[in-house]
């Protein structure tokens, strides 16, 4: 076996731990989708832990990576064209080289798929904040007295950009009885 054999064999070992981090990273980023539907504050802080032990083996990755084949040292999260791997595959035979592409081509699309998640799970997670923030805001008007109806009805109605307008100083500084 020639050193360049030797060292794509432990690249794609590399590669396939790689794509199974960026599956757990999904599979985790589906979960913390739910647990934000389900406002689990103390379930997203235990999965805030192992996102950040999942990222650390990534980067453990992504550095040992780097010194097996420089040329392939890019994350595939921030080359989704692949333009480094055409060079280092070239230079294989044709069978380590296809499954070096599959591979590659598989962490790509893991790579896109969380981050799309992640993205949806960021709106949520800010549209959760402003509702929380818009309820605390219409129940510190009505123990001003400032709201006109129930509370209940005020909360069933709640319109997160029309209470955040409506008295946002007032918020800052809550008067105690």
């Amino acid at each position: 076996m020639t050193g360049r054999q030797h060292e794509s064999r432990d690249l794609f070992r590399l590669m396939v731990r790689e794509f199974r981090l960026w599956q757990s990273l999904l599979r985790l980023a589906g979960e913390e989708r739910r647990l934000l539907a389900d406002g689990d504050v103390s379930g997203l802080i235990e999965l805030a832990q192992r996102k950040n032990e999942a990222l650390s083996h990534l980067d453990d990755c992504h550095q040992q990576r780097s010194e097996i084949a420089p040329d392939l040292a890019v994350s595939p999260a921030h080359n989704p064209a692949g333009r480094e791997e055409i060079h280092t595959i070239s230079d294989l035979p044709e069978d380590e080289a296809l499954r070096l592409s599959r591979i590659m081509k598989g962490i790509r699309t893991l790579a896109w798929q969380v981050g799309e998640l992640t993205q949806g799970n960021y709106a949520l997670a800010d549209c959760s904040t402003r509702r929380l923030w818009s309820i605390q805001s219409a129940m510190y008007l009505w123990a001003q007295g400032e709201a006109q109806t129930s509370l209940p009805l005020l909360l069933s109605e709640l319109d997160v950009d029309k209470v955040i307008a409506k008295q946002p100083e007032k918020l800052d500084s809550p008067r105690t009885a």
